[in-house]
């Protein structure tokens, strides 16, 4: 029984600290790892500079031909590069509204890394950096939303990560909220004793 409970702990803990990757199918997000599990980094200094990856989950595709995403930043930050993983990319707009068609079918996996953004910390005082996806200005179907370029020109909505408050989060104490969280209440109402 103490093997479970601490199993369960750690398992509570580790939640608390990383996403799931989103469960739901084509979806985007904007993560610190390229396993699209962390959405927040803490104690960046200024002047630091952090590896933000946009992420496709899910794709119920085998390959895209491009994407439109596009995000807003709160806080004081500078987007010092962004670098996306096709050599002959065709990019329009700027580095936070990024409308791209790729040169050749590009793969796709459980999470599948679509663009890699260098953010710079600006805050002399670690105040929270906010990013907020969303669509592109213009868009081919919704700004509210991004898109996936899929054979045959097809253009799909894609979901977002966190549609609701920031998808990621630099000094800020890791306050964005995952899609997938289990909290401990529900977590204990797994182990009750059903005789009582």
């Amino acid at each position: 029984m103490k093997v479970i409970i601490s199993v369960t702990i750690a398992l509570f803990v580790a939640t608390c600290t990383f996403a799931v990757i989103d469960p739901d199918p084509d979806s985007m997000g904007l993560y610190f790892d390229e396993s699209a599990e962390i959405y927040c980094v803490d104690e960046v200094a200024m002047y630091e500079v952090v590896t933000m990856h946009l992420m496709l989950t899910g794709s119920t595709h085998d390959y895209i031909f491009g994407f439109e995403a596009g995000y807003d930043i709160t806080g004081n930050a500078q987007v010092v590069n962004t670098l996306f993983y096709d050599p002959l990319y065709c990019p329009v707009g700027s580095p936070d509204n990024m409308i791209v068609g790729f040169s050749y079918p590009y793969p796709t996996f459980e999470a599948t890394i679509l663009a890699t953004i260098l953010v710079m910390n600006l805050s002399t005082e670690n105040d929270v950096i906010e990013f907020y996806l969303h669509g592109t200005t213009p868009s081919s179907i919704d700004p509210e939303f991004p898109t996936l370029l899929l054979a045959g020109g097809i253009i799909q909505v894609a979901g977002i990560s966190v549609e609701e408050g920031p998808t990621a989060q630099i000094n800020g104490g890791c306050a964005v909220v995952p899609t997938n969280t289990i909290r401990f209440d529900m977590l204990k109402s797994l182990y009750r004793d059903a005789t009582r």
